[in-house]
């Protein structure tokens, strides 16, 4: 029973980190988006812009 939780929190963990990296690099892109600004940009989210 362990390893099946910790396969689904391992799974769950890199799919939600997959998701936060895409949604940066896409509202880095843009101008604003409302639910995603932020009014200082991280320096590390630089190398990500177009």
């Amino acid at each position: 029973m362990k390893k099946i939780t910790d396969g689904i929190i391992l799974k769950a963990g890199t799919a939600l980190s997959k998701t936060a990296l895409s949604l940066a690099v896409a509202s880095s892109n843009v101008t604003c988006w409302f639910f995603a600004y932020q009014p200082v940009q991280p320096m590390q989210l630089e190398k990500f812009k177009k």
